[in-house]
């Protein structure tokens, strides 16, 4: 054992290859107990203290403790298989435990208490389990492509936890500021499986959580500010392969405008934006082999969705999806829009003039207070029951060029529209059967060539007209 007892001023051991101690007091202190074997400390006490135990062909062994104090302390552990600990007390603090050339894994579990000050641990390839406890200002836990368990207690300011590629649990409770865990199955030009569980609790400011490619289960609570979560999916091209997103997603967005993005995911998802202008999107999308957007080939979100916008003017999207989705847009002037959908989706406009498209599936679409339109983008596109629709006042827009007919843009022509069962002449287009609630689209009105489709069920005895519709 090397045991030393510094003074005042800027003490150096160079250690052996059992257990070493420097107490180095006051003073910028520096231990030097690289390839060894057994624990090493250094006590720093203020100032800026470095712990050095770095592997190169051999592995560090050892447990490694730097208590710093005030100061910029550094301790340095790549290639150790021991536990690490740095306590650095106030300063910019840094701990860096990450694998190397010849011993590419690190295995122990690594600490830092970094007090005031901007910190940073860094474990890439790590194990083992590694917490920082980064205390108020900017802090940073660097892990990416590692196995175990990783939380950031960042408190105050602007913190960020990197785990992509990993494997473990992660945790970043960022306190007030605006804080970012990233956990994406990207790294570089790499793709692997990110498959632990990711939770960002980020409290006031502008929190963003991205877990793009991941397999785990990944939750944000956003707390106030903008917060953004993105756990999509995209196809990069490598390979041909696409990835997805597979797990359960769950945002909580709180006051502030929150863009919410679960495009392609598999997992069910639960997006809540709660106050603010928010966008909640579940989606996916038509692309052609090249990448391009409406040229066939679809790219579709599977599983069950449920958005709800909470108050303000809200975009709620699952658009392309496949799975029964619930979008509720609550208070304030929404869109809500299920182009394309496979499920039978349930849409709620809410109080406020929104806008509601529903898909292929038989959805159901309420209106809510206010004056609603309601979108079709085709008379082909299943039976979707309007169960608030108001004639006084509320819209039914249809596409011109997906229903054909000679339809005009903006309005529908009184002779164009007509009560009753089916069409009684040519030019009449739209059908309200005022006893049954159905509504028809005839392309070539009572001519023989077409057959009315129901394309949507409203209810009976309502005092619709031509001017119920608009024509885009």
């Amino acid at each position: 054992m090397t045991n030393i007892i510094g003074t005042i001023g800027n003490d150096t051991l160079i250690g052996g290859e059992g257990n070493n101690i420097l107490v180095g007091d006051t003073g910028s202190d520096y231990l030097d107990v690289n390839s060894s074997t057994g624990n090493n400390l250094l006590d720093g006490g203020d100032g800026n203290d470095t712990l050095s135990a770095l592997g190169d062909y051999n592995v560090v062994s050892g447990n490694n403790t730097l208590n710093g104090g005030a100061g910029n302390d550094t301790l340095s552990a790549d290639s150790s298989a021991g536990d690490n600990l740095l306590d650095g007390g106030n300063g910019n603090d840094f701990l860096s435990v990450s694998g190397g050339y010849y011993n590419p894994e690190v295995s122990g579990n690594n600490t830092l208490n970094g007090g005031a000050g901007n910190d940073t641990l860094r474990a890439f390839y790590s194990t083992g389990e590694n917490f920082l406890d980064g205390g108020d200002d900017n802090d940073y836990l660097n892990v990416n492509l590692a196995n175990g368990n990783n939380t950031l207690n960042g408190g105050l300011g602007d913190d960020s936890l990197s785990a992509n590629i990993s494997k473990g649990n992660n945790l970043l409770d960022g306190g007030d500021g605006n804080d970012t865990l990233s956990a994406s199955d990207f790294e570089g030009y790499r793709f692997d499986n990110t498959s632990g569980k990711n939770t960002l609790n980020g409290g006031a400011g502008d929190d963003y959580l991205n877990v793009n490619y991941s397999r785990g289960a990944n939750l944000l609570n956003g707390g106030d500010g903008n917060d953004t979560l993105s756990a999509s999916t995209y196809d990069y091209g490598y390979g041909g392969r696409f990835y997805t997103t597979t797990g359960n997603n769950t945002l909580n967005g709180g006051a502030g405008g929150d863009n919410l993005n679960v495009d392609y995911s598999s997992g069910a998802n639960l997006l809540n934006g709660d106050d603010g202008n928010d966008t909640l999107s579940a989606s996916g999308y038509e692309y052609d082999e090249q990448g391009e957007f409406g040229k066939g080939v679809y790219r579709r979100t599977l599983g069950n969705n449920t958005l709800n916008g909470g108050a303000g003017a809200d975009n709620l999207i699952v658009d392309y999806s496949t799975g029964t989705n619930l979008l509720d847009g609550g208070d304030g002037n929404d869109t809500l829009s299920a182009y394309s959908a496979l499920g039978n989706n349930t849409l709620y406009g809410g109080l406020g003039n929104d806008i509601i498209t529903g898909g292929f599936g038989n959805d159901t679409l309420y209106g809510g207070d206010g004056t609603d339109t309601f979108t079709f983008n085709s008379y082909n596109q299943g039976v979707d029951s309007l169960y608030d629709f108001n004639a006084t006042d509320e819209l039914i827009q249809v596409s011109a060029t997906g229903f054909g007919g000679n339809l005009a843009t903006p309005s529908l022509f009184a002779s164009q529209f007509t009560i009753g069962t089916s069409a009684t002449a040519i030019a009449q287009r739209f059908i309200y059967d005022n006893i049954t609630g159905g509504l028809f689209f005839d392309q070539d009105g009572s001519a023989s060539a077409f057959t009315q489709v129901k394309f949507a069920q409203l209810s009976a005895g309502l005092s619709l007209t031509n001017n119920n519709f608009v024509v885009v």
